[in-house]
């Protein structure tokens, strides 16, 4: 059964991922991470890699 994680983007909207279909996350800045997915499309969210990282993994978002 597929899994899926929401991120925020854009300040405002919500992008909810299929965890299989993520190919490629990359860092963008302090507060924002693309996520590329099956096909080549991918998304910019506000969040950092590693709150990225870990909410694909399944754990919590690190503090600190």
């Amino acid at each position: 059964m597929a899994r899926f994680v929401a991120f925020r983007s854009d300040g405002v909207r919500t992008v909810c991922l299929n965890v299989d279909q993520v190919t490629l996350v990359t860092d963008q800045g302090p507060e924002a991470t693309k996520i590329y997915v099956t096909g080549g499309q991918h998304v910019v969210v506000d969040e950092t890699l590693a709150t990225v990282m870990a909410s694909l993994a399944g754990r919590d978002a690190p503090t600190g």
